[in-house]
Protein backbone atom coordinates (compact mmCIF):
# COMPACT_ATOMS: atom_id res chain seq x y z
CA UNK A 1 0.00 0.00 0.00
CA UNK A 2 1.40 3.36 -1.05
CA UNK A 3 1.26 5.89 1.78
CA UNK A 4 2.23 9.56 1.51
CA UNK A 5 2.81 11.60 4.65
CA UNK A 6 1.73 15.05 3.48
CA UNK A 7 -0.34 16.69 0.78
CA UNK A 8 -0.07 20.15 -0.77
CA UNK A 9 -3.48 21.86 -1.05
CA UNK A 10 -4.34 24.53 -3.57
CA UNK A 11 -7.63 26.39 -3.25
CA UNK A 12 -8.91 28.08 -6.39
CA UNK A 13 -11.19 31.11 -5.94
CA UNK A 14 -12.43 30.81 -9.54
CA UNK A 15 -12.53 34.61 -9.76
CA UNK A 16 -14.95 34.81 -6.84
CA UNK A 17 -17.27 32.05 -8.01
CA UNK A 18 -16.28 29.89 -5.02
CA UNK A 19 -15.00 32.15 -2.22
CA UNK A 20 -18.06 34.35 -2.67
CA UNK A 21 -19.89 31.54 -0.86
CA UNK A 22 -17.25 29.35 0.78
CA UNK A 23 -15.28 31.00 3.59
CA UNK A 24 -11.70 30.50 2.37
CA UNK A 25 -10.17 32.08 5.49
CA UNK A 26 -11.85 29.52 7.70
CA UNK A 27 -10.96 26.73 5.30
CA UNK A 28 -7.31 27.80 5.27
CA UNK A 29 -7.18 27.83 9.07
CA UNK A 30 -8.57 24.30 9.26
CA UNK A 31 -6.07 23.03 6.71
CA UNK A 32 -3.18 24.83 8.39
CA UNK A 33 -3.93 22.89 11.58
CA UNK A 34 -4.16 19.59 9.68
CA UNK A 35 -0.99 17.59 10.18
CA UNK A 36 -1.45 15.87 6.84
CA UNK A 37 -1.14 19.15 4.93
CA UNK A 38 2.32 20.59 4.33
CA UNK A 39 1.17 23.74 2.47
CA UNK A 40 -1.96 25.66 1.58
CA UNK A 41 -2.12 28.17 -1.25
CA UNK A 42 -4.94 30.23 -2.73
CA UNK A 43 -5.08 31.41 -6.35
CA UNK A 44 -7.58 33.54 -8.24
CA UNK A 45 -7.93 31.22 -11.24
CA UNK A 46 -5.60 28.27 -11.71
CA UNK A 47 -6.63 27.89 -15.34
CA UNK A 48 -5.57 31.45 -16.22
CA UNK A 49 -2.22 33.21 -16.34
CA UNK A 50 0.94 31.65 -14.95
CA UNK A 51 -0.66 30.05 -11.88
CA UNK A 52 -0.51 26.53 -13.29
CA UNK A 53 3.05 26.90 -14.60
CA UNK A 54 4.23 28.22 -11.23
CA UNK A 55 2.52 25.30 -9.46
CA UNK A 56 4.17 22.82 -11.81
CA UNK A 57 7.60 24.33 -11.21
CA UNK A 58 7.18 24.27 -7.46
CA UNK A 59 5.80 20.73 -7.26
CA UNK A 60 8.22 19.41 -9.84
CA UNK A 61 11.04 19.96 -7.36
CA UNK A 62 9.26 17.81 -4.76
CA UNK A 63 8.48 14.44 -6.32
CA UNK A 64 7.30 12.93 -3.03
CA UNK A 65 4.29 15.10 -2.27
CA UNK A 66 0.87 14.95 -3.83
CA UNK A 67 -1.39 17.80 -4.88
CA UNK A 68 -5.04 18.37 -4.05
CA UNK A 69 -6.71 21.05 -6.17
CA UNK A 70 -10.00 22.27 -4.73
CA UNK A 71 -11.93 24.20 -7.35
CA UNK A 72 -14.17 23.32 -10.28
CA UNK A 73 -15.17 19.78 -11.16
CA UNK A 74 -13.21 17.33 -13.29
CA UNK A 75 -15.85 17.66 -16.00
CA UNK A 76 -15.40 21.44 -16.12
CA UNK A 77 -11.69 22.30 -16.09
CA UNK A 78 -10.35 19.76 -13.60
CA UNK A 79 -9.26 17.10 -16.10
CA UNK A 80 -7.78 19.83 -18.29
CA UNK A 81 -5.67 21.04 -15.35
CA UNK A 82 -4.39 17.51 -14.71
CA UNK A 83 -3.43 17.14 -18.37
CA UNK A 84 -1.66 20.51 -18.40
CA UNK A 85 0.27 19.59 -15.26
CA UNK A 86 1.23 16.31 -16.89
CA UNK A 87 2.60 18.26 -19.84
CA UNK A 88 4.90 20.00 -17.33
CA UNK A 89 6.12 16.69 -15.94
CA UNK A 90 3.73 16.25 -13.00
CA UNK A 91 2.53 12.62 -12.75
CA UNK A 92 -1.32 12.61 -12.92
CA UNK A 93 -1.28 10.01 -10.14
CA UNK A 94 -0.02 12.71 -7.78
CA UNK A 95 -2.96 15.03 -8.47
CA UNK A 96 -6.58 14.92 -7.30
CA UNK A 97 -9.38 17.30 -8.23
CA UNK A 98 -11.98 18.07 -5.55
CA UNK A 99 -15.13 19.84 -6.69
CA UNK A 100 -16.10 22.69 -4.35
CA UNK A 101 -17.68 24.83 -7.08
CA UNK A 102 -20.51 23.08 -8.97
CA UNK A 103 -21.17 20.55 -6.18
CA UNK A 104 -20.78 23.00 -3.32
CA UNK A 105 -20.60 26.78 -3.84
CA UNK A 106 -23.08 26.88 -6.71
CA UNK A 107 -25.78 24.62 -5.31
CA UNK A 108 -25.48 26.05 -1.78
CA UNK A 109 -25.14 29.70 -2.78
CA UNK A 110 -27.70 30.79 -0.17
CA UNK A 111 -26.13 28.68 2.61
CA UNK A 112 -22.55 29.94 3.04
CA UNK A 113 -22.02 28.37 6.46
CA UNK A 114 -23.16 24.93 5.35
CA UNK A 115 -21.28 25.28 2.04
CA UNK A 116 -18.06 26.02 3.94
CA UNK A 117 -18.54 22.97 6.17
CA UNK A 118 -19.24 20.80 3.16
CA UNK A 119 -16.18 22.16 1.32
CA UNK A 120 -14.03 21.31 4.34
CA UNK A 121 -15.40 17.75 4.41
CA UNK A 122 -14.77 17.32 0.69
CA UNK A 123 -11.20 18.58 0.99
CA UNK A 124 -10.49 16.33 3.98
CA UNK A 125 -11.90 13.34 2.07
CA UNK A 126 -9.73 14.23 -0.91
CA UNK A 127 -6.64 14.40 1.31
CA UNK A 128 -7.40 10.95 2.73
CA UNK A 129 -7.89 9.53 -0.76
CA UNK A 130 -4.62 11.02 -2.00
CA UNK A 131 -2.55 9.72 0.91
CA UNK A 132 -3.70 6.14 0.37
CA UNK A 133 -4.03 6.23 -3.39
CA UNK A 134 -2.54 3.56 -5.56
CA UNK A 135 -2.16 4.10 -9.28
CA UNK A 136 -3.21 1.81 -12.09
CA UNK A 137 -0.31 0.95 -14.42
CA UNK A 138 -0.37 3.06 -17.56
CA UNK A 139 -0.95 1.13 -20.77
CA UNK A 140 0.10 2.54 -24.12
CA UNK A 141 -1.24 0.91 -27.25
CA UNK A 142 0.12 0.99 -30.76
CA UNK A 143 -2.46 2.19 -33.27
CA UNK A 144 -3.01 0.57 -36.65
CA UNK A 145 -3.49 3.52 -39.05
CA UNK A 146 -6.76 2.54 -40.71
CA UNK A 147 -10.48 3.08 -40.12
CA UNK A 148 -13.10 0.54 -41.15
CA UNK A 149 -16.53 1.95 -42.06
CA UNK A 150 -19.33 -0.62 -42.01
CA UNK A 151 -22.12 0.58 -44.29
CA UNK A 152 -22.15 3.10 -47.14
CA UNK A 153 -25.32 5.10 -46.63
CA UNK A 154 -25.13 8.87 -46.10
CA UNK A 155 -23.51 8.50 -42.67
CA UNK A 156 -20.94 5.94 -43.80
CA UNK A 157 -20.00 7.83 -46.94
CA UNK A 158 -19.72 11.13 -45.04
CA UNK A 159 -17.39 9.47 -42.52
CA UNK A 160 -15.22 7.89 -45.22
CA UNK A 161 -14.92 11.11 -47.24
CA UNK A 162 -14.02 13.13 -44.15
CA UNK A 163 -11.32 10.66 -43.10
CA UNK A 164 -9.94 10.39 -46.62
CA UNK A 165 -9.55 14.16 -46.79
CA UNK A 166 -7.08 13.90 -43.90
CA UNK A 167 -5.08 11.17 -45.60
CA UNK A 168 -6.35 8.39 -43.35
CA UNK A 169 -6.60 4.94 -44.97
CA UNK A 170 -10.26 3.90 -45.00
CA UNK A 171 -11.95 0.60 -45.85
CA UNK A 172 -15.69 0.66 -46.61
CA UNK A 173 -17.59 -2.60 -46.24
CA UNK A 174 -20.99 -2.63 -47.94
CA UNK A 175 -23.20 -5.73 -47.90
CA UNK A 176 -25.01 -4.79 -51.12
CA UNK A 177 -23.49 -4.22 -54.53
CA UNK A 178 -23.93 -0.45 -54.55
CA UNK A 179 -22.94 2.59 -52.47
CA UNK A 180 -25.64 4.89 -51.14
CA UNK A 181 -27.78 2.88 -48.73
CA UNK A 182 -31.29 4.28 -48.32
CA UNK A 183 -30.47 7.18 -50.66
CA UNK A 184 -30.86 4.74 -53.53
CA UNK A 185 -34.58 4.46 -52.74
CA UNK A 186 -35.32 8.18 -52.40
CA UNK A 187 -35.72 10.91 -55.00
CA UNK A 188 -35.65 13.92 -52.68
CA UNK A 189 -34.89 14.44 -49.01
CA UNK A 190 -36.55 16.65 -46.41
CA UNK A 191 -36.46 19.32 -45.22
CA UNK A 192 -34.14 20.91 -47.82
CA UNK A 193 -35.92 19.35 -50.83
CA UNK A 194 -32.61 18.33 -52.38
CA UNK A 195 -32.32 15.46 -54.83
CA UNK A 196 -30.45 12.40 -53.63
CA UNK A 197 -28.11 12.78 -56.60
CA UNK A 198 -27.02 16.17 -55.27
CA UNK A 199 -26.09 14.52 -51.99
CA UNK A 200 -24.52 11.22 -52.90
CA UNK A 201 -22.87 11.72 -56.30
CA UNK A 202 -20.15 14.12 -55.04
CA UNK A 203 -19.33 11.70 -52.20
CA UNK A 204 -19.31 8.68 -54.48
CA UNK A 205 -16.94 10.47 -56.85
CA UNK A 206 -14.54 11.24 -53.98
CA UNK A 207 -14.72 7.63 -52.77
CA UNK A 208 -14.06 6.38 -56.29
CA UNK A 209 -11.01 8.61 -56.88
CA UNK A 210 -9.44 8.92 -53.40
CA UNK A 211 -6.51 6.46 -53.16
CA UNK A 212 -6.93 6.36 -49.38
CA UNK A 213 -10.39 4.78 -49.64
CA UNK A 214 -10.95 1.12 -50.50
CA UNK A 215 -14.45 -0.22 -51.11
CA UNK A 216 -15.58 -3.81 -50.51
CA UNK A 217 -18.99 -4.25 -52.14
CA UNK A 218 -21.09 -7.34 -51.61
CA UNK A 219 -19.16 -8.03 -48.43
CA UNK A 220 -20.31 -8.67 -44.88
CA UNK A 221 -18.61 -8.59 -41.49
CA UNK A 222 -18.46 -12.03 -39.92
CA UNK A 223 -16.43 -11.37 -36.77
CA UNK A 224 -14.63 -8.58 -34.92
CA UNK A 225 -11.80 -9.31 -32.52
CA UNK A 226 -9.33 -7.17 -30.61
CA UNK A 227 -9.56 -3.74 -29.03
CA UNK A 228 -9.14 -0.06 -29.85
CA UNK A 229 -6.11 0.53 -31.99
CA UNK A 230 -5.81 -3.10 -33.00
CA UNK A 231 -9.04 -4.63 -34.27
CA UNK A 232 -9.11 -7.77 -36.39
CA UNK A 233 -12.12 -7.91 -38.71
CA UNK A 234 -13.06 -11.02 -40.68
CA UNK A 235 -14.98 -10.41 -43.90
CA UNK A 236 -16.66 -12.65 -46.43
CA UNK A 237 -18.05 -11.84 -49.86
CA UNK A 238 -17.71 -12.42 -53.55
CA UNK A 239 -13.92 -12.43 -53.25
CA UNK A 240 -13.94 -15.02 -50.51
CA UNK A 241 -12.87 -14.54 -46.90
CA UNK A 242 -10.64 -11.64 -45.92
CA UNK A 243 -8.91 -10.57 -42.72
CA UNK A 244 -8.57 -6.84 -42.15
CA UNK A 245 -6.60 -4.95 -39.49
CA UNK A 246 -7.87 -1.57 -38.38
CA UNK A 247 -7.37 0.92 -35.58
CA UNK A 248 -10.98 2.10 -35.34
CA UNK A 249 -14.39 1.03 -36.60
CA UNK A 250 -17.36 3.20 -37.56
CA UNK A 251 -20.69 1.38 -37.62
CA UNK A 252 -23.03 3.01 -40.15
CA UNK A 253 -25.24 0.05 -40.99
CA UNK A 254 -28.41 2.14 -41.03
CA UNK A 255 -31.90 0.80 -40.44
CA UNK A 256 -34.57 -0.83 -42.57
CA UNK A 257 -38.17 0.21 -43.28
CA UNK A 258 -40.94 -1.93 -41.85
CA UNK A 259 -43.45 -3.37 -44.31
CA UNK A 260 -47.04 -3.06 -42.98
CA UNK A 261 -48.05 -6.67 -43.62
CA UNK A 262 -51.57 -7.42 -42.36
CA UNK A 263 -52.35 -3.76 -41.64
CA UNK A 264 -54.84 -1.44 -43.33
CA UNK A 265 -55.50 -4.12 -46.01
CA UNK A 266 -51.92 -3.85 -47.28
CA UNK A 267 -51.35 -6.58 -49.86
CA UNK A 268 -55.12 -7.02 -50.22
CA UNK A 269 -56.23 -3.87 -52.05
CA UNK A 270 -54.49 -2.28 -55.00
CA UNK A 271 -53.39 1.22 -54.10
CA UNK A 272 -52.41 0.50 -50.49
CA UNK A 273 -48.67 0.96 -50.40
CA UNK A 274 -45.93 1.61 -47.84
CA UNK A 275 -43.98 4.82 -47.47
CA UNK A 276 -40.82 3.34 -48.99
CA UNK A 277 -42.84 2.07 -51.97
CA UNK A 278 -44.14 5.61 -52.46
CA UNK A 279 -40.53 6.82 -52.49
CA UNK A 280 -39.70 4.31 -55.24
CA UNK A 281 -42.65 5.58 -57.32
CA UNK A 282 -41.33 9.14 -57.00
CA UNK A 283 -38.00 7.97 -58.43
CA UNK A 284 -39.74 7.51 -61.79
CA UNK A 285 -42.54 10.08 -61.79
CA UNK A 286 -45.02 11.94 -59.60
CA UNK A 287 -48.20 9.86 -59.40
CA UNK A 288 -51.65 11.35 -60.00
CA UNK A 289 -54.82 10.91 -57.97
CA UNK A 290 -56.19 11.71 -54.51
CA UNK A 291 -53.94 10.35 -51.77
CA UNK A 292 -54.30 9.66 -48.04
CA UNK A 293 -51.27 9.22 -45.80
CA UNK A 294 -51.77 7.27 -42.57
CA UNK A 295 -49.09 7.95 -39.95
CA UNK A 296 -47.73 5.80 -37.11
CA UNK A 297 -48.35 2.48 -38.84
CA UNK A 298 -46.70 -0.47 -37.05
CA UNK A 299 -45.07 1.87 -34.53
CA UNK A 300 -45.86 3.52 -31.18
CA UNK A 301 -47.44 0.27 -30.14
CA UNK A 302 -46.51 -2.59 -27.86
CA UNK A 303 -44.16 -4.17 -30.40
CA UNK A 304 -42.42 -0.90 -31.30
CA UNK A 305 -43.15 1.69 -28.62
CA UNK A 306 -40.81 4.30 -30.05
CA UNK A 307 -41.38 7.16 -32.51
CA UNK A 308 -39.31 6.66 -35.65
CA UNK A 309 -38.99 10.46 -36.11
CA UNK A 310 -38.50 10.30 -39.90
CA UNK A 311 -42.00 9.20 -40.98
CA UNK A 312 -43.80 12.53 -40.53
CA UNK A 313 -41.18 14.60 -42.41
CA UNK A 314 -41.24 12.04 -45.24
CA UNK A 315 -45.03 12.22 -45.53
CA UNK A 316 -44.99 16.03 -45.38
CA UNK A 317 -42.37 16.13 -48.15
CA UNK A 318 -44.30 13.76 -50.42
CA UNK A 319 -47.66 15.40 -49.74
CA UNK A 320 -46.21 18.77 -50.78
CA UNK A 321 -44.81 17.27 -53.98
CA UNK A 322 -48.22 15.84 -54.87
CA UNK A 323 -49.97 19.18 -54.32
CA UNK A 324 -47.33 21.20 -56.14
CA UNK A 325 -47.53 18.81 -59.09
CA UNK A 326 -51.35 19.07 -59.32
CA UNK A 327 -53.13 21.45 -56.99
CA UNK A 328 -56.51 19.90 -57.86
CA UNK A 329 -55.77 16.57 -56.18
CA UNK A 330 -56.82 16.08 -52.57
CA UNK A 331 -54.02 15.09 -50.22
CA UNK A 332 -54.79 14.29 -46.59
CA UNK A 333 -52.54 13.20 -43.73
CA UNK A 334 -54.21 11.18 -40.96
CA UNK A 335 -52.12 11.37 -37.82
CA UNK A 336 -52.02 10.80 -34.10
CA UNK A 337 -49.84 13.94 -33.86
CA UNK A 338 -47.41 15.43 -36.35
CA UNK A 339 -43.77 15.21 -35.31
CA UNK A 340 -41.92 18.12 -36.89
CA UNK A 341 -39.50 19.46 -34.25
CA UNK A 342 -37.09 22.27 -34.98
CA UNK A 343 -37.24 25.36 -37.18
CA UNK A 344 -36.74 23.59 -40.52
CA UNK A 345 -39.32 20.85 -39.98
CA UNK A 346 -41.82 23.35 -38.59
CA UNK A 347 -41.37 25.32 -41.82
CA UNK A 348 -41.99 22.12 -43.78
CA UNK A 349 -45.25 21.57 -41.87
CA UNK A 350 -46.40 25.14 -42.50
CA UNK A 351 -45.49 24.77 -46.16
CA UNK A 352 -47.72 21.69 -46.35
CA UNK A 353 -50.69 23.48 -44.80
CA UNK A 354 -50.19 26.44 -47.15
CA UNK A 355 -50.14 24.06 -50.13
CA UNK A 356 -53.57 22.76 -49.14
CA UNK A 357 -52.65 19.45 -47.52
CA UNK A 358 -55.37 18.39 -45.09
CA UNK A 359 -54.64 17.12 -41.59
CA UNK A 360 -57.01 14.98 -39.51
CA UNK A 361 -56.13 13.61 -36.11
CA UNK A 362 -57.36 10.15 -35.11
CA UNK A 363 -57.42 8.23 -31.85
CA UNK A 364 -55.08 5.18 -31.85
CA UNK A 365 -57.90 3.19 -30.20
CA UNK A 366 -60.11 3.99 -33.19
CA UNK A 367 -57.79 3.84 -36.21
CA UNK A 368 -58.83 4.67 -39.80
CA UNK A 369 -60.46 1.98 -41.96
CA UNK A 370 -59.52 1.54 -45.61
CA UNK A 371 -62.51 0.81 -47.84
CA UNK A 372 -62.78 -0.76 -51.28
CA UNK A 373 -63.18 -4.08 -53.04
CA UNK A 374 -60.32 -4.87 -55.40
CA UNK A 375 -58.76 -1.42 -55.08
CA UNK A 376 -58.85 1.52 -52.72
CA UNK A 377 -62.07 3.54 -52.70
CA UNK A 378 -61.46 5.70 -49.65
CA UNK A 379 -60.66 5.88 -45.96
CA UNK A 380 -63.18 6.24 -43.13
CA UNK A 381 -61.82 8.03 -40.07
CA UNK A 382 -63.19 9.40 -36.81
CA UNK A 383 -61.91 12.97 -36.40
CA UNK A 384 -60.56 13.09 -32.84
CA UNK A 385 -61.00 16.87 -32.63
CA UNK A 386 -64.54 17.29 -33.99
CA UNK A 387 -65.84 13.87 -33.01
CA UNK A 388 -67.31 13.41 -36.49
CA UNK A 389 -66.75 10.41 -38.73
CA UNK A 390 -65.53 11.31 -42.19
CA UNK A 391 -65.16 9.37 -45.44
CA UNK A 392 -62.24 10.54 -47.57
CA UNK A 393 -62.30 9.35 -51.16
CA UNK A 394 -58.86 8.35 -52.42
CA UNK A 395 -57.14 6.37 -55.11
CA UNK A 396 -54.08 5.70 -53.04
CA UNK A 397 -53.32 5.08 -49.34
CA UNK A 398 -49.72 5.49 -48.18
CA UNK A 399 -48.84 3.78 -44.89
CA UNK A 400 -46.04 5.61 -43.08
CA UNK A 401 -44.06 2.88 -41.35
CA UNK A 402 -40.98 3.25 -39.12
CA UNK A 403 -37.37 2.30 -39.48
CA UNK A 404 -36.25 -0.67 -37.43
CA UNK A 405 -32.70 -1.78 -36.60
CA UNK A 406 -30.65 -4.11 -38.76
CA UNK A 407 -29.34 -7.01 -36.73
CA UNK A 408 -25.68 -7.94 -37.08
CA UNK A 409 -24.44 -10.23 -34.33
CA UNK A 410 -20.86 -9.87 -35.52
CA UNK A 411 -20.75 -6.28 -34.25
CA UNK A 412 -19.91 -6.37 -30.50
CA UNK A 413 -22.15 -3.51 -29.43
CA UNK A 414 -24.96 -3.41 -26.91
CA UNK A 415 -28.42 -2.39 -28.07
CA UNK A 416 -31.27 -0.54 -26.40
CA UNK A 417 -34.71 -1.99 -25.75
CA UNK A 418 -35.67 -1.31 -29.36
CA UNK A 419 -32.58 -2.91 -30.92
CA UNK A 420 -30.67 0.23 -31.91
CA UNK A 421 -27.02 0.47 -30.89
CA UNK A 422 -26.49 2.36 -27.65
CA UNK A 423 -24.10 5.29 -27.31
CA UNK A 424 -22.54 7.05 -24.37
CA UNK A 425 -24.62 9.73 -22.71
CA UNK A 426 -23.75 13.35 -21.91
CA UNK A 427 -23.21 14.75 -25.39
CA UNK A 428 -21.02 11.88 -26.63
CA UNK A 429 -23.53 10.83 -29.25
CA UNK A 430 -21.35 8.64 -31.48
CA UNK A 431 -19.18 6.92 -28.84
CA UNK A 432 -20.09 3.45 -27.63
CA UNK A 433 -19.18 1.29 -24.65
CA UNK A 434 -16.44 -0.29 -26.77
CA UNK A 435 -13.49 2.11 -27.13
CA UNK A 436 -12.48 2.65 -30.74
CA UNK A 437 -15.88 1.59 -32.04
CA UNK A 438 -18.20 4.42 -33.06
CA UNK A 439 -21.76 4.44 -34.38
CA UNK A 440 -23.62 6.97 -36.53
CA UNK A 441 -26.72 7.40 -38.63
CA UNK A 442 -29.86 5.31 -38.22
CA UNK A 443 -27.87 2.45 -36.74
CA UNK A 444 -28.05 4.37 -33.45
CA UNK A 445 -31.55 5.84 -33.97
CA UNK A 446 -33.73 6.80 -36.98
CA UNK A 447 -32.39 10.06 -38.36
CA UNK A 448 -32.95 12.36 -41.31
CA UNK A 449 -30.33 12.46 -44.08
CA UNK A 450 -28.82 15.76 -42.92
CA UNK A 451 -28.46 14.37 -39.41
CA UNK A 452 -26.86 11.19 -40.74
CA UNK A 453 -24.29 13.24 -42.66
CA UNK A 454 -23.45 15.25 -39.54
CA UNK A 455 -23.15 12.16 -37.37
CA UNK A 456 -20.93 10.47 -39.95
CA UNK A 457 -18.51 13.41 -39.86
CA UNK A 458 -18.64 13.43 -36.05
CA UNK A 459 -17.73 9.74 -35.94
CA UNK A 460 -14.91 10.42 -38.40
CA UNK A 461 -13.54 13.13 -36.08
CA UNK A 462 -13.53 10.71 -33.14
CA UNK A 463 -11.84 7.99 -35.19
CA UNK A 464 -9.31 10.47 -36.54
CA UNK A 465 -8.30 11.45 -33.00
CA UNK A 466 -7.49 7.80 -32.32
CA UNK A 467 -5.70 6.71 -35.50
CA UNK A 468 -3.83 9.93 -36.26
CA UNK A 469 -1.08 9.09 -33.77
CA UNK A 470 1.17 6.02 -33.63
CA UNK A 471 0.50 5.38 -29.92
CA UNK A 472 -2.34 6.19 -27.58
CA UNK A 473 -2.80 6.09 -23.80
CA UNK A 474 -5.44 3.54 -22.90
CA UNK A 475 -6.58 5.84 -20.08
CA UNK A 476 -7.59 8.43 -22.67
CA UNK A 477 -9.99 6.14 -24.51
CA UNK A 478 -12.95 6.83 -22.26
CA UNK A 479 -14.76 9.80 -23.75
CA UNK A 480 -17.44 10.76 -21.26
CA UNK A 481 -14.99 11.42 -18.41
CA UNK A 482 -12.10 12.74 -20.45
CA UNK A 483 -9.66 10.34 -18.81
CA UNK A 484 -10.23 6.97 -17.22
CA UNK A 485 -10.68 6.94 -13.47
CA UNK A 486 -8.89 3.63 -12.93
CA UNK A 487 -8.21 0.22 -14.43
CA UNK A 488 -9.42 -2.85 -12.60
CA UNK A 489 -7.00 -5.53 -11.49
CA UNK A 490 -7.68 -9.13 -10.48
CA UNK A 491 -5.57 -11.08 -8.00
CA UNK A 492 -4.75 -14.37 -9.68
CA UNK A 493 -3.98 -15.93 -6.30
CA UNK A 494 -7.45 -15.46 -4.84
CA UNK A 495 -9.63 -15.45 -7.97
CA UNK A 496 -11.89 -18.51 -8.14
CA UNK A 497 -13.02 -18.03 -11.73
CA UNK A 498 -16.69 -17.61 -10.79
CA UNK A 499 -17.30 -15.32 -13.77
CA UNK A 500 -19.30 -12.69 -11.86
CA UNK A 501 -17.06 -9.92 -13.15
CA UNK A 502 -17.46 -11.06 -16.75
CA UNK A 503 -21.25 -11.04 -16.41
CA UNK A 504 -21.33 -7.62 -14.73
CA UNK A 505 -18.85 -5.73 -16.90
CA UNK A 506 -20.76 -3.36 -19.24
CA UNK A 507 -17.65 -2.86 -21.41
CA UNK A 508 -16.83 -6.51 -22.12
CA UNK A 509 -13.43 -5.97 -20.49
CA UNK A 510 -13.41 -9.07 -18.25
CA UNK A 511 -12.96 -12.60 -19.52
CA UNK A 512 -11.91 -15.99 -18.15
CA UNK A 513 -8.67 -17.68 -19.11
CA UNK A 514 -7.51 -21.23 -18.44
CA UNK A 515 -4.48 -21.53 -16.17
CA UNK A 516 -2.79 -24.41 -14.36
CA UNK A 517 -4.87 -23.58 -11.30
CA UNK A 518 -8.12 -23.42 -13.28
CA UNK A 519 -10.18 -20.57 -14.71
CA UNK A 520 -9.06 -17.09 -13.71
CA UNK A 521 -10.50 -13.68 -14.54
CA UNK A 522 -8.39 -11.33 -16.65
CA UNK A 523 -9.04 -7.65 -17.38
CA UNK A 524 -8.39 -6.15 -20.79
CA UNK A 525 -6.75 -2.80 -19.88
CA UNK A 526 -7.76 -1.24 -23.19
CA UNK A 527 -11.45 -1.93 -22.76
CA UNK A 528 -11.66 -1.33 -19.00
CA UNK A 529 -13.30 2.00 -18.21
CA UNK A 530 -12.81 1.84 -14.44
CA UNK A 531 -16.51 1.67 -13.56
CA UNK A 532 -15.91 -0.73 -10.65
CA UNK A 533 -18.69 -3.20 -11.51
CA UNK A 534 -16.29 -6.13 -11.24
CA UNK A 535 -15.12 -5.08 -7.79
CA UNK A 536 -18.71 -4.70 -6.63
CA UNK A 537 -19.70 -8.27 -7.56
CA UNK A 538 -16.47 -10.09 -6.69
CA UNK A 539 -17.29 -12.41 -3.74
CA UNK A 540 -13.75 -12.43 -2.28
CA UNK A 541 -12.40 -8.99 -3.25
CA UNK A 542 -10.04 -10.40 -5.89
CA UNK A 543 -11.15 -7.67 -8.32
CA UNK A 544 -10.38 -4.14 -7.26
CA UNK A 545 -9.64 -0.64 -8.48
CA UNK A 546 -6.19 0.45 -7.23
CA UNK A 547 -7.30 4.08 -7.04
CA UNK A 548 -10.18 3.09 -4.80
CA UNK A 549 -8.84 0.23 -2.71
CA UNK A 550 -10.64 -0.75 0.51
CA UNK A 551 -8.29 1.15 2.80
CA UNK A 552 -8.62 4.28 0.70
CA UNK A 553 -12.40 4.05 0.75
CA UNK A 554 -12.36 3.50 4.51
CA UNK A 555 -10.33 6.64 5.08
CA UNK A 556 -12.60 8.66 2.80
CA UNK A 557 -15.68 7.54 4.75
CA UNK A 558 -13.98 8.23 8.07
CA UNK A 559 -13.20 11.78 6.97
CA UNK A 560 -16.72 12.29 5.71
CA UNK A 561 -17.95 11.58 9.25
CA UNK A 562 -15.07 13.20 11.12
CA UNK A 563 -16.10 14.10 14.65
CA UNK A 564 -18.58 11.23 14.88
CA UNK A 565 -17.75 7.88 16.52
CA UNK A 566 -17.01 5.63 13.53
CA UNK A 567 -14.48 2.86 13.16
CA UNK A 568 -13.73 0.88 10.03
CA UNK A 569 -12.78 -2.79 10.35
CA UNK A 570 -10.30 -2.64 7.49
CA UNK A 571 -8.23 0.16 9.04
CA UNK A 572 -4.60 -0.88 9.01
CA UNK A 573 -3.43 1.60 11.64
CA UNK A 574 -4.86 3.05 14.81
CA UNK A 575 -5.87 6.68 15.11
CA UNK A 576 -8.68 9.08 14.38
CA UNK A 577 -9.92 10.02 10.95
CA UNK A 578 -8.33 13.42 11.26
CA UNK A 579 -4.82 12.01 10.91
CA UNK A 580 -5.45 9.28 8.32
Amino acid sequence: MTFVDTVACLLCRCLGEIDGVVDFDRLQLQLADDGRVDSVEVCDALCLGDSLVNLARKMGADNGSRILIAGCSALARGDELVDRLAAHGIDPGRVKITDIREGCAWIHADQPKEATAKAADLVHMGIAALRHRQTSPEVEIEIYPRVLVIGSGPAGMAAAVALGSYGVPVAIVESTGKLGGMLNYLSRVAPGDRTTEEIQEPMIEVIRTDPNIQVHLGTRVDKIKGSAGNFEVFLSGKNGETRLETGAIIVATGAKPVLPRGMYRYGELAGVISGIEMEKIFKDSIPAGDTVFIQCVAVRNQARPYCSAVCCPASLKNAIRLKESDNKVDVTILHRDVMSPGRHLEALYRRATAAGVGFIRFDPDDPPRVEGNDKVAGVRVADALSGQERLIEAERVVLATPLEPRENRAIPLSADNHGFYTVQSFLHTVETTVPGLFVCGSARWPVMVDGALTQGRAAAAKALDLVSRPKYRAAGLIGFQGTRFACAQVSQKTCTGCGNCMAACPFDACHLEKTKEGLRAVVNPVRCMGCGSCAAVCPNQSAALPEMASISMARIVENAFAGRPLRCRCADTQGSAANQ
